[in-house]
């Protein structure tokens, strides 16, 4: 099976360069609710005529809806895709579980696709979100070749999409808070501020070790790894761009389209071995964009996937300077590839900041050239200071944007869609066209009147096909003719035409007919959106009832705490916690014993407390055999953050907590999470108060992150290995990523060595307790994964006492706790989203 080129469109322009390049599908996203929100995007008319133009050449298109949505926008959206489906979108890509299950309640025959902000990084993902209605996974970016075999092989009826060029994220996708704790962005609603292509200073100990774009990384390009993609059985091959110019797309999509007919080539003549991407190809695919190339994680471990130095496109190296002019106006440049007027050039100096022009007239031996070829030395205008030595790359390359330009044109002749044309022309007799696209589908006319015998000239073959091939700015080309017409007849040209028309509109209509996908009448869908939202304990149309603890039966909330270590977990129930969640993931170096883990337990039950075992969000191929015997240790519950996590530890007969790394933010999660098992649900940190009272009128128990250094992203790249200085005992050593505000990250390694990056605040919503358990959040939460005992017995403590004063008085007072807090924690107290929310 070859695989789909799926192709990335942020405008109609960009649109028209993916499928007139070879895209066999492209991906868009509408005005709202997709993760580019900075693209231009397309309305619904221009996701009508893409979808025309599209289907009618036999591609795709599949749009965007991968952001998280609160309550309110739930039922926005759905009347959103009902436009869509009834156009007749191929699929939608969804990162909200949410937005997920109401689609496949109200849209039973639609095609989703799991966004790769789902976090799928195993087998148990991909089963686990194909359980919730998915047809299709595009997997986490990280994944290498063994990771996606794997998956091909337990997950053999499952399409599986693999990004194979474009930009990369540091952090695991739907993982980042990064850019949401900075500024309130967040990536997870589409404004991600790239906070990781800024720059950064590492220290330890108040030692800086390195500094530069740290979290920075390369650009993913797999082109040399086709074949092994193609012999996986991997269903499509996903380039990023969304945010690109349309020359980006152009250029991108036409090497790899190139690349893959010409694999499969190869491999119709059995020396798929044989096939390498051409020396052309990846001067094309380094000239239109690089921030170096990277295979990122696919032969494993990769600590060449950072580029500390710069985030942006380097270009390709063209030559080096061999003299600069007294006036630091002039240099001269040696060489070592071709070099035109209008390309863009950018000088690596040692001095600041990079001298950059754009080359307007180019001289070698004093005469003036449009083009200089390697080996020649060049003097050009550039003005800066830089050095003899320092390298000359071309930032802009204007051949081959012109190139590209020329591609993005709609209905290109060599990309016409060819068709075969059949005439019968008889005296007497109506004259019968048809078109046919091979396909068959066929479009067929007749002229009005009956052909007559001619009077005078007779229509000749050649003034036949004349007139039948003039298609103008329809898609199609004659690639055969059948004229079977009697001599010395006549028909009107008019006549002509208008059969030409008929024909041509009839087959557009079956081909577009034939393309469309099933849909559900207006009726249905109201139907179904009523059942779904009309009569769920979890409806998204709801008023917001803030309870008060005079008239509220229920118990009183309890207080939750994540630590690193036996120590701070038997700490935390000393102090009062009454559900502790201890990490497993080896955070911090510690490791537990089972003597002292039944120690804890006892401890826990004999207090009338819970014990859980948190597993690590980001579980591997193998790395839940690490957790395989969390049943025989008999935890009171497990906390679990992702898919594949889900899945694997259901069915072992434990309570379940799914964290806030499911990025619930939405009832409709909530219900879809309890549907699978889960007991209670920690909502999205990135959710503020008008968010929180719409979600809380649930059943479910729920629980919401109050204070702590909230973890806001988790990596496969160790920024230590990147420097190489990984000892493996990195995750015993607390370093910090200070930014240029002087805002100080902590920076920790677990035991796969995965980077987990924390805020650079502490949450503090100590005095919104009151106002937080009216509204129905049963079960507050403690980060303290950083924390040492003594701050964790403190921390609990205030909070214990916070939480028994709002048990005995309906409003206490608990300001001056705040300040007590200020004084235990590590770094300044903030309200983080609770007031103002994220974009």
């Amino acid at each position: 099976m070859i695989p789909e080129i799926l192709a990335p469109a942020g405008n109609y322009e960009a649109f028209l360069a993916a499928i007139e390049n070879g895209a066999d599908a492209v991906y868009l996203g509408g005005p709202e609710f997709n993760a580019r929100y900075h693209a231009d995007n397309f309305t619904v008319s221009d996701i009508a005529r893409a979808l025309e133009y599209a289907h009618l050449r036999g591609r795709k298109v599949y749009v965007t809806l991968n952001i998280l949505l609160d309550d309110d926008e739930l039922l926005r959206a759905l009347d959103y895709i009902f436009t869509l489906q009834e156009l007749g979108i191929d699929a939608v890509i969804v990162q909200d579980i949410g937005l997920l299950n109401a689609i496949t309640r109200v849209f039973k025959d639609l095609r989703v696709h799991a966004s790769t902000q789902m976090t799928v990084c195993n087998p148990e993902g991909v089963r686990m979100v194909t359980e919730l209605g998915v047809c299709r996974v595009v997997l986490a970016r990280e994944l290498g070749a063994g990771d996606i075999s794997l998956i091909r092989n337990q997950c053999p009826g499952v399409e599986l999409e693999v990004f194979v060029h474009g930009a990369l994220c540091y952090s695991y996708s739907g993982q980042c808070l990064l850019s949401s704790v900075v500024g309130g962005r967040s990536g997870n609603r589409g404004r991600c501020a790239q906070p990781c292509r800024l720059t950064y200073r590492l220290l330890e100990e108040g030692v800086m070790m390195s500094s530069g774009y740290l979290l920075s990384p390369a650009d993913l390009c797999l082109l040399s790894e086709l074949p092994e993609l193609v012999s996986m059985g991997v269903a499509s091959l996903k380039i990023e761009g969304r945010m690109k110019r349309p020359e980006y797309v152009a250029v991108v999509t036409r090497v790899y389209r190139q690349a893959m007919d010409r694999l499969q080539e190869y491999q119709e003549d059995g020396r798929l071995d044989k096939w390498a991407p051409t020396r052309q190809e990846n001067e094309d695919l380094k000239g239109i964009f690089n921030r170096t190339f990277t295979i990122n994680q696919w032969l494993g471990k990769n600590i060449e996937v950072l580029r500390t130095d710069r985030p942006n496109n380097r270009g390709v190296l063209v030559g080096q300077v061999v003299k600069q002019y007294p006036d630091e106006q002039r240099v001269d440049v040696k060489l070592e590839r071709g070099l035109y007027c209008g390309d863009g050039i950018e000088i690596w100096t040692r001095y600041g900041t990079n001298p950059v022009a754009v080359v307007e007239n180019i001289h070698v031996n004093q005469q003036r050239v449009e083009k200089a070829r390697p080996g020649d030395i060049i003097n050009i205008e550039v003005k800066g200071r830089c050095c003899s030595g320092d390298p000359v790359y071309r930032t802009h390359d204007r051949m081959l944007i012109d190139k590209a330009r020329e591609t993005i044109v709609a209905n290109r002749e060599e990309n016409r869609v060819p068709i075969w044309i059949q005439v019968k022309a008889r005296t007497g007799e109506k004259m019968q066209l048809s078109f046919s696209d091979g396909q068959g589908h066929t479009g067929a006319a007749m002229t009005q009147k009956p052909v007559e015998a001619a009077k005078n000239r007779p229509l000749t073959k050649a003034e036949m096909v004349d007139k039948l091939n003039r298609l103008g700015n329809t898609p199609w080309k004659p690639q055969s003719w059948d004229i079977d017409m009697e001599p010395d007849i006549m028909i009107p040209f008019s006549e002509l035409n208008e059969a030409r028309r008929m024909a041509g509109n009839e087959l557009k209509e079956k081909i577009l007919s034939a393309a469309k996908p099933p849909s559900i009448s207006r009726e249905v869908f109201e139907s179904r959106k009523y059942k779904v939202f009309g009569e769920s304990e979890f409806s998204s149309v709801r008023t917001s009832v803030v309870s008060t603890r005079k008239n509220d039966p229920r118990q009183p909330a309890r207080l939750s705490i994540r630590v690193g270590c036996i120590r701070a977990a038997r700490a935390a129930l000393e102090s009062g916690a009454d559900r502790v969640y201890l990490s497993l993931s080896g955070l911090n170096g510690s490791a537990c014993s089972v003597d002292e883990l039944d120690k804890l337990k006892d401890l826990a039950r004999g207090a009338d407390r819970e014990l859980y075992f948190e597993v690590p969000a980001i579980l591997r191929s193998g790395d839940e055999l690490d957790f395989s015997n969390i049943r025989e240790q008999s935890p009171d519950g497990i906390l679990i953050g992702n898919p594949g996590a889900l899945y694997r530890f259901r069915g072992l007969g434990i309570d379940i907590q799914a964290d806030y790394t499911f990025n619930t933010f939405n009832s409709e999660t909530i219900k879809a999470l309890v549907q699978q098992g889960v007991k209670g649900v920690c909502l999205s940190p990135e959710l503020n108060r008008v968010g929180l009272r719409r979600i809380v009128a649930s059943h479910v128990p729920l629980e919401y992150i109050v204070h702590g250094q909230l973890m806001v992203m988790v990596s496969e790249h160790c920024v230590m290995g990147n420097l190489g200085q990984c000892s493996g005992e990195c995750h015993q050593r607390e370093r910090v990523l200070m930014d240029a505000k002087g805002y100080k990250f902590p920076v920790f390694t677990d035991r796969y060595c995965r980077m987990h990056l924390f805020n650079s605040r502490t949450t503090c919503l100590v005095e919104e307790l009151g106002e937080l358990e009216r509204m129905g959040i049963r079960l507050f939460r403690i980060e303290a994964l950083l924390d040492t005992v003594d701050m964790v017995s403190q921390t609990v403590n205030i909070y214990r006492e916070a939480l028994d004063r709002i048990y005995k008085a309906q409003n206490p007072e608990l300001s001056g706790l705040r300040a007590r807090l200020e004084t235990v924690a590590k770094s300044p107290l903030t309200r983080l989203h609770l007031k103002r929310g994220v974009q």
